[in-house]
């Protein structure tokens, strides 16, 4: 079993993975560590164990949402055989999309405010 350092928020945590799986975990703690700038960026230093959280977050609500994305590309997919007003050229699909991002956004600026109330 392979040992890894990473770093998240200039802090270095040593992790264990299966051999082969180096460079791919050391990819994930970039991304978290993406994740986590941009909230110290926007909130500053709110503590650790908060901006890991809000990380997690982040990641899990973007997670949701290619979930969501997923179960809607594979329904139109399984609807392509036979064409109908929901899966048509200039649907709802559009307006669907928009509706999700909002409600992302919606839910990440309410985070980040009941984070500065703290």
């Amino acid at each position: 079993m392979a040992q890894v350092t990473v770093s998240v928020n200039n802090r270095a945590y040593t992790i264990a993975c299966d051999d082969g799986e180096e460079d791919h975990l050391l990819d994930l703690a970039r991304y978290v560590d993406a994740q986590t700038q941009g909230l110290v960026k926007g909130l500053g230093q709110i503590g650790e164990a908060r901006l890991l959280l809000m990380s997690a977050l982040l990641i899990a609500d973007q997670l949701a949402e290619a979930d969501e994305r997923i179960a809607d590309l594979t329904a139109q997919l399984d609807g392509a055989a036979k064409p109908d007003a929901a899966t048509a050229p200039g649907s709802a699909n559009a307006a669907e999309l928009s509706r999700m991002l909002e409600n992302a956004t919606k839910r990440i600026e309410a985070l980040a405010a009941r984070l500065e109330q703290t």
